[in-house]
This record gives C-alpha cells, sequence and structure tokens, in this order.
C-alpha cells in the first residue's frame, strides 16, 4: 500500500481486530479502510484528517441525521450549490438523495469523513471530506485519498492545504491539535 511509503506506521503496532465480528456489526468495510487500521490504529493524519476506529464509526454513525439531511440537499440542489475538489467531478461527488453513507472520520469544526455505500462493493465506495459548503471527493478510496492530500496531489477545499504537517500519523489523541484549521473556518 502507498500509504506505507508516505507515511510511516506507528512504532507499536495497534492492536489486531477481529473483522468478521467487526463487519458482522457494521457490516463489510473497505480492505484499504481495514489496512489502515491494522497498520496504524486510528489516529490522525496531517494533524487533519482523523480516522476512526470501528467502534467510533459504530457510535458514531447513529449522530449523522443532520448531516446527511445536508447532503441529501446538496444532492438535490446539484453541484453548483457546493465548492468540490478535485474540479470537474461536481455531480459524482454530491451524489444521489437516494444514496446511503457510512462515516470514517473527521476533519476539525463539523467536518465529517463518509463513504457513499450506494453502489459497488466496499473496495469501489467512494470517500468524501465535507464540511459546510465544501466536499472532498476521491473515487479511490480512503487511502488514496490520505496519500493525495498527504503528497499534496489532492488540493483539499475542505483541510487548509497550506499547513500540511506532511506526512505525519499521530495516534489517537483526544482533541485535535490547535493549528488545524478548515478553509470553510474564516
Amino acid at each position: 500500500m502507498e500509504l506505507v511509503r508516505v507515511v510511516a506506521p506507528p512504532d507499536d503496532p495497534p492492536r489486531r481486530r477481529d473483522w468478521a465480528e467487526i463487519e458482522n456489526e457494521l457490516g463489510r468495510l473497505p480492505a484499504d479502510y481495514k489496512h489502515i487500521i491494522d497498520t496504524y490504529g486510528p489516529g490522525r493524519f496531517r494533524s487533519c484528517i482523523r480516522v476512526w476506529s470501528p467502534e467510533q464509526i459504530l457510535d458514531r454513525r447513529r449522530q449523522l441525521g443532520n448531516l446527511l439531511g445536508m447532503l441529501k440537499f446538496y444532492s438535490g440542489q446539484g453541484a453548483y450549490s457546493v465548492d468540490v475538489a478535485p474540479l470537474g467531478v461536481g455531480a459524482e461527488a454530491v451524489g444521489g438523495v437516494d444514496d446511503f453513507y457510512l462515516p470514517w472520520g473527521e476533519g476539525r469544526r463539523g467536518t465529517i469523513g463518509l463513504w457513499r455505500t450506494t453502489r459497488g462493493t466496499p473496495n469501489g465506495w467512494p470517500v468524501l471530506l465535507m464540511s459546510l459548503g465544501a466536499i472532498d471527493y476521491e473515487s479511490g478510496g480512503l487511502a488514496a485519498y490520505l496519500v493525495g492530500n498527504l503528497t499534496g496531489r489532492f488540493r483539499s477545499i475542505v483541510v487548509d492545504n497550506d499547513i500540511v504537517q506532511a506526512r505525519s500519523f499521530e495516534s489517537e489523541t483526544p482533541a485535535p491539535p490547535p493549528d488545524c484549521r478548515d478553509v470553510h473556518d474564516d
């Protein structure tokens, strides 16, 4: 996996997960997510993009009502109703009003990471990182989104590209560092 070449995993490997048990509870999950959790554990990439544990996904999935309502609004209004990165994927990024989502993590100040689970298998689910009025979209999955952010190949409109703490991973901590802000916080 390219992510391992871009960001060194922690010296102390995370505890191994019983993926059969987890997927019995959550449903099938993308292979790249399972690899990230098995290699890094839950935590922050770039000090800003937090990948949740399966337990956090299960807990947070119940709290997404308002956010999913906002996504459905964007879907109904069309791609012109929201800023999207990368350019040219507007309709694909906002999806449809009948789409389903599963959270994978968060950024800062209300930014949420989601998989669109409506079509295909888990390994084909696109990734969104969304804030009010902006969506980052990656059709290649979570690892591709993280690698793009860490290497600068993906120009986010949700997370400030100027504060990249290049190629870093921090194991789970209770609160995000104060120097990480969203682009739309101004």
